[in-house]
């Protein structure tokens, strides 16, 4: 996996996420991101930084 490779702290925690979600929630949970396009991807991050922006503006 090249992503464990380059960066293997994503390997780290992509094995504790499994470990604490379980295999079977896990694999669910991953599912649908594997058929995602790099733009989807992108499109995806992008939302979720706007997102935690936003909660931490209305934190203050």
């Amino acid at each position: 996996m090249f992503v464990g490779v380059a960066l293997p702290e994503l390997a780290a925690l992509t094995t504790r996420l499994r470990e604490g979600l379980g295999d079977h929630a896990f694999e669910a949970l991953l599912r649908p991101a594997e058929t995602m396009t790099i733009a989807a991807i992108a499109a995806y991050a992008y939302g979720q930084i706007d997102r935690a922006r936003a909660e931490l503006e209305d934190a203050g």
